[in-house]
């Protein structure tokens, strides 16, 4: 392996919302909230959004997640992706991203 492309997570975050109200968050506004708050946690620089991978869990067999989500993040990263929702589904973001 080239260790100059060793992928390397730097910030986290979670969220809950146990509300129940007739105006609930759409999924990837919800994505991008807690997307802020890992970025801020990796105290992660506006001009480094270019130069990134963007990865997500597919949400509602909707394949434009990650396209939805960098939108509203504001960001261009140089490479997205998506997979479904299952436990190795962690391990293959950071395979796609080495």
């Amino acid at each position: 392996m080239d260790k100059t492309r060793i992928p390397v997570l730097v910030g986290t975050a979670q969220l809950t919302d146990n509300n129940k109200t007739e105006q609930q968050i759409d999924p990837v506004s919800f994505m991008s909230q807690v997307s802020r708050m890992a970025l801020k946690d990796a105290a992660f620089d506006d001009s480094l959004f270019s130069r990134h991978y963007i990865y997500c869990k597919l949400l509602f067999q909707k394949s434009t997640n990650t396209i939805d989500l960098v939108k509203i993040l504001g960001m261009n990263p140089s490479k997205t992706g998506y997979t479904g929702i299952g436990g190795s589904a962690p391990q293959w973001f950071v395979n796609h991203a080495a």
